[in-house]
Parts: C-alpha cells; structure tokens; sequence
C-alpha cells in the first residue's frame, strides 16, 4: 500500500499545468532512471568483487612462483627456472618473471622495515653504531644510513640519546 503525502508548493502556473500533463510519464522516467543507477551499481559491486577475487588469486600465484623459484634458481639459474615455472603453470616466462619480481620486492620491502625496526629498537637500547652494525653484519656507513631514514638525519639521534660512539 502506497502512503500518501501532502505537499503545497508554490510554483508558475505553467509548469503546474506541464506537471498535471506529463505527471505520469515523469514519474515513469524519474523510475526507470533510479532502477538503471540501482543496477549499476549492483554492477559496479559484481565487477570490483571479481576484480578482489583476481587481485587475491593474483597474488597467490605470484608467491607459488617466487617459492618455486627459490626452489630451483641455485641450481638452475634464473634463466633455467623460468620456463620450467612457465611450462608447469602454463604461463609466459616475461609472466613468471614479472611475479617473482613482485613477490621479491614485497619481500624485500618486509625484510627492510624489519631491519629498521632492529636498529630503532637498539637505538632506544643506547647501543653504538658499531654494536649496531656488528649485530646485523653491516657497515657502519649502511647503518648510518638506516638511521638517516630512520629520524632523517643520524646526527639528531645521537645527540637525543647522548651517544657519542660511531658515526656521526
């Protein structure tokens, strides 16, 4: 059952005659207009759900391909691995090569924050540059750098925690 609702307005006599006319046939546009934006966006959902599901499958066989590749990169080689991954998913070798490029710079990008962690936490600690670059197997000019992009500038840091040892 329909409500209905009472509304005065006040408007020129022409197109309260022009709505009188057309009334039903605007009512009928104004109705098919929201349905058609109803149905797009109930595309719009349809098509980004599919997108996600693409992206997520996207990235699961781009980490089978990087663990494939570690697999058999030592005694194959790059140029090797490739097209056996290639042959097995059924996939190009510029494919292959371009997912574990992916999965190896996410990788990276992982183990790189984790390293920053470790030398911000031994900062905190009050160890020395040398301790610092000694416990992670780096030099002490990579560990000046990781505390450079750490607090963007290494010289603060040492002056902040009164460390006077290292690089400065």
């Amino acid at each position: 059952m329909r409500e209905r609702i009472s509304v005065n307005v006040s408007i020129p006599l022409e197109l309260a005659e022009a709505l009188i006319e057309h009334g039903p046939d605007l009512i009928d546009g104004l109705k098919a207009s929201v349905e058609e934006v109803y149905k797009r966006q109930a595309e719009d959902a349809r098509r980004l759900a599919w997108q996600e599901e693409r992206l997520a499958q996207h990235w699961r066989n781009c980490i089978q391909a990087y663990r494939m590749y570690r697999r058999l990169q030592p005694s194959m080689g790059a140029a090797g691995a490739y097209p056996v991954i290639a042959a097995k998913f059924g996939w190009p070798s510029g494919v292959v090569s371009a997912f574990v490029r992916q999965r190896r710079k996410k990788v990276n990008d992982y183990l790189k924050s984790r390293r920053l962690a470790s030398v911000h936490r031994m900062v905190l600690e009050g160890r020395t540059d040398s301790e610092i670059a000694g416990h992670l197997g780096v030099s002490l000019r990579t560990v000046a750098r990781f505390l450079k992009e750490i607090r963007g500038d290494s010289s603060l840091i040492r002056q902040i925690y009164k460390n006077t040892e290292g690089v400065q």
